[in-house]
């Protein structure tokens, strides 16, 4: 599962590098979208479902950050998004992913959606946490209440092994 799919780049070298597997692609950003799509569709690759959608601690609407370059859009919901720098999207909890797919276990979860990752994690059914092997993602510490640190704590007490690297980077 790539959670901030953007372009697509992880999502088709996995599936090139591992041809038997099935990628789910999670972009909410309508630019990197179309781009993740038009990737996918000139590298021919068959075993990747792109969503346009957020992944977030709720389901249903929530509103974006599109602060400065599409690079820097955020996928955190704060109270504090507000007026025109922002984007209104879809949104599902990670576990609605593996229900509405089927998906009885994720070998690997990539994760870099700028500030929601915390929020995602947080908030995620323990059984839907169970169901995924590995989980590689980049923390963004001031987007929520949460630090890379609850989300380690919560993780660890959950029974995962953390293994933090930089730049800010935790691997599971």
């Amino acid at each position: 599962m790539d959670i901030g799919a953007g372009i697509g780049e992880f999502s088709i070298l996995t599936v090139k590098e591992h041809p038997s597997c099935h990628v789910y692609a999670i972009e909410p950003f309508p630019e990197f979208f179309a781009l993740l799509q038009e990737n996918l569709r000139l590298n021919a690759v068959g075993n990747v479902t792109a969503l346009q959608t957020a992944i977030g601690a709720q389901s249903g609407q929530i509103l974006l950050a599109t602060i400065g370059e599409a690079v820097q859009h955020s996928a955190t919901n704060q109270a504090t998004v507000t007026g025109s720098n922002t984007l209104a999207v879809t949104a599902l909890l990670l576990e609605d992913v593996f229900q509405r797919y089927n998906t009885e276990q994720c070998n690997f979860l990539k994760m870099d959606c700028d500030g929601c990752e915390s929020e995602v994690l947080l908030n995620a059914n323990p059984s839907t946490l169970a169901q995924i092997d590995h989980i590689c993602l980049e923390y963004h510490n001031g987007c929520t209440a949460y630090s890379h640190t609850d989300l380690v704590q919560h993780l660890q007490r959950q029974g995962r092994q953390i293994q933090l690297a930089e730049p800010k980077s935790i691997m599971i």
